[in-house]
């Protein structure tokens, strides 16, 4: 399985007043990361956009361990986990500098077309089905 580390510091304004980063910015990290896994394997959004195709989320889950603090790198390892023409699955662990797991998580997605009816790509779009696969 195809994993991306994508590297960030966390922000003061991440922070809350325990100075631990706030749950919700974790979701805002998975989006990077997820993004970062596509671009790397040559899809940006924005071109998918462009054919027509949108990925809006359907399920976002996160499991903290342990809070990160202000200024401390982390490392988003994200993978696919499950891939079909009608959705993707990706799984991020977040980490710091010694390797100890902070949260893990996934985000669910559908395929849409301009209307936000579900697409199936492997009909609807089948190059684009082909670049995803290779990002599993």
């Amino acid at each position: 399985m195809n994993t991306n580390i994508y590297a960030r510091v966390v922000q003061y304004y991440e922070t809350d007043k325990m100075g631990v980063v706030h749950h919700s910015k974790y979701f805002c990290w998975f989006e990077e990361a997820r993004t970062d896994l596509m671009a790397k394997n040559g899809i940006l959004y924005r071109d998918m956009e462009a054919m027509g195709v949108m990925m809006p989320v359907t399920k976002a889950d996160c499991k903290y361990k342990k809070g990160a603090k202000y200024f401390e790198k982390v490392y988003i390892h994200t993978r696919v986990e499950k891939f079909g023409g009608a959705k993707m699955v990706f799984a991020y662990d977040v980490k710091n500098q010694e390797g100890d797991t902070l949260v893990t998580g996934s985000t669910e997605h559908c395929f849409v077309d301009d209307n936000f009816a579900p697409v199936n790509l492997k009909k609807y779009l089948p190059s684009l089905y082909e670049k995803l696969e290779g990002v599993v």
